[in-house]
């Protein structure tokens, strides 16, 4: 592995440790800080569906610091789940492309990234 593709590698990988950190901890502050009494005291039933998909996001953001490409895959996985569901279920319709983007994206982009840095890293002769 020469210099130039140590720092590309270790770029990616950064990266998307940054993104997913800024993500699971955005969302995270987000369900507490506003989901959880609605939760509680009954009001906001439509959230339950989706926390398991936030949690399968979050653990897969956690696993791909040990394993990139099964961490990476969950993190797709959830994030277009995230968005199907925004899109398909909660919203009700393609008008709100917006809301679904916000919340799938994040968890997508994180898990390419991880992907991508398991394919260069493998790629430069690493196992």
């Amino acid at each position: 592995m020469n210099k130039y593709d140590y720092l590309v590698t270790g770029s990616v990988k950064w990266l998307a440790r940054v993104i997913g950190f800024l993500a699971c901890g955005f969302f995270l502050l987000f369900i507490i800080g506003e989901g959880m009494p609605g939760i509680i005291r009954g009001q906001t039933k439509e959230l339950l569906p989706f926390l398991p998909l936030l949690i399968t996001g979050i653990l897969g953001y956690i696993i791909a610091w040990f394993s990139e490409l099964v961490g990476g895959v969950l993190l797709i996985a959830s994030g277009v789940a995230m968005a199907t569901y925004l899109l398909l279920i909660l919203i009700g319709g393609s008008h709100n492309l917006k809301a679904a983007l916000i919340y799938g994206a994040p968890f997508v982009i994180t898990g390419i990234l991880f992907i991508i840095f398991w394919w260069l890293y493998r790629r430069c002769g690493h196992s």
